[in-house]
């Protein structure tokens, strides 16, 4: 299997498309954080610069009303029930990842619309036609995930006192904020910067599921891909994934550690500071790699 740019450009559009489940959470959860993000900054703007208010209250109803209307299609349907999906994340007044993955892949994923499950289905080896086996993967990864401990540390989040009302929060405003006309509009801004500190855990909660959350699944969906026997062919022994570091970490770290039947004989080396510069690249003649392609396809083959 060769995934060319123009094969992860079409596997990246079905992956987002309206028709599968994981498509529509990625959608959904983009339109949240990009309206807490507005709320981010609109939570300090002044009093006095009322024209910004305005503005932004308007892109604020605009981006509600956006993911209204997408909710409309979407597995969820209504408010209530992507409420009761999203309060699973929170237990006991602490956040709890395990089991909201666990409703996640139980409840959400596990139907007919999700890319996922169509390809554990597909899957030949008895381990991997197990659910609960890419469910356990998926928990380990996420909880190794440099994101989730800063995401658990936050101080924005620890500064909510009741984390069990933030669902609430959450819900009555995109309820509430519609109710607000073009005479009263201005009474929005107190409305969020009364619960300031609500919203700002809130946003942060949204940006790690948005972004380091979903990740792993496309992850999952790839490996999936790859060890599915097609239909009248042979099993891949050659894959080229193109990917960001993070995807690269989190296959790697599925193949080496959970899947245990690989090694990595090359790497381009660790990060130790964020600002330095990726090495993307392994340069073959200058390291003085050797690999043998050829070999190591035998010796695979043999394998599988």
């Amino acid at each position: 299997m060769h995934a060319s740019n123009k094969y992860m450009i079409k596997f990246l559009n079905k992956f987002k498309t309206n028709k599968f489940i994981e498509g529509q959470l990625d959608n959904l959860f983009s339109i949240l954080y990009y309206l807490f993000y507005i709320i981010k900054n609109f939570i300090l703007v002044n009093d006095f610069e009322k024209y910004r208010i305005d503005d932004i209250c308007n892109d604020i109803k605009k981006k509600i009303n956006e993911f209204n209307n997408y909710l409309k299609i979407s597995i969820f349907k209504d408010l209530n029930t992507f409420m009761f999906f999203f309060n699973t994340l929170i237990y006991n007044n602490e956040i709890n990842i395990e089991k909201f993955i666990i409703n996640l892949f139980d409840n959400i994923l596990n139907n007919k619309y999700s890319l996922i499950y169509k390809q554990i289905y597909k899957q030949e080896y008895k381990e991997f036609k197990n659910i609960d086996y890419w469910k356990s993967i998926y928990i380990t990864v996420i909880e190794k995930n440099s994101y989730y401990e800063n995401f658990t540390n936050d101080e924005n989040i620890k500064e909510v006192k009741e984390l069990n009302k933030l669902t609430t929060i959450l819900s009555d405003f995109l309820s509430d904020f519609l109710s607000f006309d073009d005479k009263n509009f201005h009474l929005c801004h107190n409305y969020i910067r009364h619960q300031s500190i609500e919203f700002n855990a809130l946003f942060k909660i949204i940006k790690f599921i948005y972004f380091p959350f979903f990740a792993p699944l496309l992850d999952i969906y790839t490996l999936l891909r790859i060890f599915k026997q097609p239909d009248g062919g042979q099993r891949a022994s050659l894959c080229f994934c193109y990917f960001g570091n993070n995807h690269i970490i989190n296959i790697l770290s599925i193949l080496t550690n959970y899947i245990n039947k690989y090694e990595l004989i090359h790497s381009i080396g660790k990060v130790i500071n964020e600002k330095d510069q990726v090495q993307r690249c392994l340069d073959f003649e200058e390291k003085k790699i050797s690999l043998n392609l050829t070999k190591e396809l035998k010796d695979h083959n043999l394998y599988i």
